[in-house]
């Protein structure tokens, strides 16, 4: 197959017309004995970013306009520039056009003969064609595959997204069943304090009513002890009457008046410290009242404390009851991390399964172009063997046999051996990429791989979590409920007092 036209530059008009992938398949098919199988990788290269960049028709493109072409050669990081390019383009008899082709670029960067380009003759267009679709599925492959690869990423990020949610909730549902303890140790302590307040009560209570039965008995004690003192005076004064009356009596009557008297004397010196007693008793007793008193005060104030202690109760009650909510609210969100992990866990599966399904489809791909490569091959050696044993046969024999040995030798030499040699290297070289593009499969399958399983361990710290908030919701529960039966017997208490 060759380019129409009649001269060098109507050919290289109508290579120009030919989309990028034709043109790039035109220059490698061309120079691919002498150099285009190192460079075969990078010319694919420049033919994918001239379509990427040629916004009107894509793939089916064939030139970029000035400003794109520009693009191209930045991104290529040349230091040619456009007009320099159609300078030289100009200096090897190239007629310049306004827009840039993939040819005349790869004929100034490879300082090539464009005219052995021009009129170089390509393989059969059939086999071309089959090779170049196939070549073209190899490379669509590599795009889902990196596309599959971006997924599992994404996937890979929302697991470790979901693990560190389920960590956060973990930390908050631990926090909330601290502050659980601490409310529920509030709660006891104001206990204890209340039936402390309430005991001491009880106990000055007790003290005080003894307290003043002992300062009523003591006043009674005072008040006999007085009588008794006025009437033992009283008897004195009577006996030293009739002491008086009697001293003509007797000597013996008037000493025993005497001794009389002076028991009298000291009968009422005692009554007189009775008495004194008595007045003491009494301003201890008024002591023991104002005492008495006292504790009546410090009973009050005690009563006081346990209301205080109460009200102390409610609010370690509610505070209580605030961390069981949230302790709850924290374990619904665990479950909820729990389940998103699996979830993320789940696609990471899936996508595992897409990208070993992929892979298998492109190792499919690679045995038939392998298949295909080997008929090429037997194909050349079937004309090689069939060329070697016309030659032998053209020297050896009857002359009949000779000269029809040459005929047909020269018939098969006529026949043009490129296709065949065309079809190969473009098969060979469509195998090395389908191999590339299956070893990358296989990579993105293994990352896949390991995508899915961290994203299970993932969710298996999730669950664990989930259920660590739960059993810190049923505990911070319980706390709520002895702080309320705190509070409700720390009530009872301020009654009481």
């Amino acid at each position: 197959m060759s380019l129409p036209g009649s001269t060098d530059q109507e050919k290289l008009a109508a290579l120009r017309e030919k989309t990028f992938s034709e043109q790039a398949c035109w220059f490698l098919n061309c120079f691919w004995e002498d150099f285009a199988q190192e460079v075969a990788e990078q010319v694919w290269k420049n033919a994918n970013l001239m379509i990427e960049l040629c916004e009107e028709k894509g793939k089916d493109g064939s030139t970029l306009s000035e400003f794109f072409a520009h693009r191209f050669l930045e991104m290529q990081e040349e230091t040619l520039t456009v007009r320099e390019m159609r300078t030289q383009l100009r200096e090897i008899d190239v007629d310049a056009y306004k827009r840039v082709s993939l040819v005349e670029y790869l004929i100034i960067t490879h300082k090539i003969d464009w005219r052995e380009l021009v009129n170089s003759a390509q393989g059969n267009k059939e086999q071309v064609k089959l090779a170049q679709e196939k070549l073209e599925t190899a490379q669509a492959a590599l795009a889902n595959a990196r596309e599959e690869r971006e997924k599992s990423r994404k996937a890979e990020a929302e697991a470790k997204q979901a693990e560190r949610e389920a960590k956060k909730s973990e930390e908050e549902a631990r926090v909330a069943e601290e502050q659980a303890q601490k409310s529920e140790k509030l709660a006891l302590d104001a206990e204890a304090t209340a039936k402390a307040a309430e005991e001491e009560a009880n106990q000055r209570e007790v003290a005080a009513k003894k307290a003043e039965e002992e300062a009523k008995q003591a006043e009674a004690d005072a008040a006999a002890s007085e009588l008794e003192a006025r009437s033992a005076e009283k008897r004195s004064n009577e006996a030293a009457e009739a002491a008086k009356g009697a001293a003509q009596e007797a000597k013996a009557a008037a000493e025993e008046a005497a001794r009389a008297a002076q028991e009298a004397k000291e009968a009422a010196e005692a009554a007189k410290q009775a008495a004194d007693e008595a007045k003491e008793a009494a301003e201890q007793a008024k002591q023991a009242a104002q005492e008495a008193k006292a504790a009546t005060e410090e009973a009050v104030q005690a009563a006081e404390d346990a209301k205080t202690a109460a009200e102390e109760a409610k609010q370690a009650a509610a505070e209580a009851k605030t961390a069981a909510e949230n302790a709850k609210t924290a374990a619904e969100e665990a479950k909820v991390a729990a389940g998103d992990a699996k979830e993320a866990a789940d696609k990471a599966k899936a996508q595992e399964e897409v990208l070993k399904q992929r892979e298998d489809e492109l190792r499919q791909a690679q045995r038939e172009l392998e298949a295909a490569l080997a008929e090429l091959k037997a194909q050349e050696e079937a004309f090689e063997n069939k060329k070697n044993e016309l030659k032998k046969k053209s020297t050896e024999g009857g002359l009949v046999s000779r000269n029809r040995a040459k005929h047909e030798l020269e018939q098969l030499l006529s026949e043009d051996p490129l296709p065949l040699r065309r079809a190969k290297i473009t098969q060979e070289a469509a195998i090395r990429k389908q191999n590339k593009a299956t070893k990358a499969a296989a990579t993105e399958t293994e990352k896949a791989q390991i995508t899915r399983k961290s994203a299970e361990e993932t969710q298996t710290v999730a669950e664990s979590s989930h259920q660590k908030a739960e059993e810190t919701r049923v505990n911070a529960e319980a706390t709520q409920k002895n702080a309320e039966e705190t509070q409700k017997n720390a009530e009872e208490t301020q009654k009481n007092c």
